[in-house]
């Protein structure tokens, strides 16, 4: 008589309790400001996060007396491993009007209590900026 093992495997990351996150939104600021938060997603425990797509805009809105660097960026923290940037649009255009877009459609998984973080930065001295930016993910069962 002959044994038999059935291989067991773990079930496809969609099979497991999926959710989807994403995120959008905007700021309409005037500078100076150093960088601010403006969106963050931790991932909870016992879940992981595959992010799938993430997008940043970048738009000059009114001229600045003195332009400097304003930029918009998502970046990703992995627990214990560092971390990255996934898109970033940074831009000393002065002209009214002046727009970046980036989009990233990017496959990282973010392990539990991984962060993905949106922030804006301007630094020049007056003019206005607006960021735009969203992502989206799929979260999971970690098993």
């Amino acid at each position: 008589m002959r044994a038999q093992h059935l291989q067991q495997t773990r079930p496809q990351w969609y099979d497991r309790n999926p959710v989807i996150v994403g995120s959008q939104g905007s700021v309409l600021a005037a500078p100076p400001f150093g960088i601010i938060v403006v969106s963050q997603y931790t991932v909870p425990a016992n879940r992981k996060f595959l992010l799938e797509a993430a997008q940043c805009t970048l738009w000059r809105d009114t001229a600045a007396a003195a332009v400097g660097t304003y930029q918009t960026k998502i970046s990703l923290t992995q627990p214990l491993e560092g971390g990255g940037i996934m898109p970033q649009c940074v831009s000393t255009n002065n002209t009214p009007q002046a727009r970046i877009d980036l989009f990233a459609a990017v496959q990282a998984i973010i392990k539990e209590s991984g962060v993905l973080q949106v922030t804006a930065e301007d630094l020049s001295t007056g003019g206005t900026t607006t960021s735009y930016w969203s992502y989206k993910g799929t979260e999971y069962d970690a098993q």
